[in-house]
């Protein structure tokens, strides 16, 4: 099931989005005693975060973790584990239980088994997965034709290594770790959000493509076990 959430302007969006997200977390604590929840980095869920962090949530009933990391220090400015830390900088609770990706292995790839770990080790329900859209039609770290897609794509493991191929998105960090497809399902909800024209026609692209390859956010919107959410505004 995929719902649309479109608004006039990101004041509009972040406000409906906010409000949606802390439904979603009290909501499933209802039932739960822990939840977890996905967030992905970047500039575009900025608004959100800063409204998060100084919410009047029971933080210490909840797991954040990260949905994809760029493979550098969390103090160089790519890190999405540095972004989250320092939007939630005065919420310790958040900080203390954020589950990053990136560890001290030298490449992602041999940190797979370990990052998977630290993901299995986190209380269900996941509540909800915030991913973005990239202009190329990427979600979380799920980039066209990259090394180890396929793996992403099929494993049922939590995390895999991505090694995307270079390109105006990407920047010079290629390689990455996700969530899979699979742990990216296992969410109750999944929230895609993202702005701009020229990303609303890469998502209607998505939604007709049949190459979860050439467009990886395919994989997601076309799926009908997990019900997505999309926040959108010009």
């Amino acid at each position: 099931m995929r719902t649309e959430h479109l608004f006039p302007d990101q004041d509009a969006l972040f406000t409906a989005l906010y409000a949606f997200c802390v439904e979603a977390l009290l909501g499933d604590l209802l039932t739960s005693a822990q939840v977890s929840c996905f967030l992905s980095g970047g500039n575009t869920p900025r608004p959100l975060y800063s409204r998060l962090a100084v919410a009047a949530l029971p933080w210490q009933h909840i797991h954040p973790a990260l949905a994809d990391e760029r493979w550098v220090a969390v103090g160089n400015p790519a890190s999405n584990e540095g972004l989250l830390r320092d939007c939630f900088r005065d919420n310790q609770i958040f900080l203390d239980k954020l589950c990053g990706m990136k560890d001290a292995a030298e490449a992602a790839e041999l940190a797979e088994s370990a990052c998977s770990a630290r993901y299995a080790a986190l209380p269900a329900p996941y509540s909800f997965s915030l991913l973005g859209l990239g202009a190329d039609g990427h979600t979380a770290s799920l980039f066209p034709h990259a090394e180890g897609l396929a793996a992403a794509l099929e494993s049922p493991a939590f995390c895999k290594a991505i090694k995307a191929q270079p390109s105006a998105v990407t920047g010079p960090n290629i390689e990455r770790m996700t969530l899979t497809l699979a742990s990216i399902l296992k969410s109750r909800r999944i929230i895609l959000l993202f702005t701009g024209h020229e990303k609303w026609q890469v998502y209607q692209d998505a939604l007709h493509c049949h190459d979860r390859e050439a467009l990886p956010a395919s994989a997601v919107l076309q799926q009908t076990a997990t019900p997505v959410h999309v926040f959108y505004c010009k």
